[in-house]
């Protein structure tokens, strides 16, 4: 085969086996699989970390609410 006689179209060669190919589409198929399911739990891992921070203000909104309750108790 001389340099110039490149195929002007791609093929596949008779010498790959389908289980080869087979195993590939199942590796995409299956990668796409798990990245749908990461991007999930990654999408609720982020909505449970904003809930997460907004904590700190609750309990200092609660805490004054109980100081508050605790003088109301003790007034005679």
């Amino acid at each position: 085969m001389a340099p110039n006689d490149i195929p002007d179209s791609w093929h596949l060669d008779k010498r790959v086996n389908v289980s080869i190919i087979l195993a590939l589409a199942g590796q995409v198929v299956m990668f796409a699989f798990i990245y749908g399911k990461l991007e999930t739990r990654v999408a609720n891992l982020e909505e449970k970390a904003t809930i997460l921070r907004e904590v700190p203000e609750r309990m200092a909104k609660v805490e004054v609410l109980l100081e508050r309750i605790e003088r109301a108790l003790v007034r005679p």
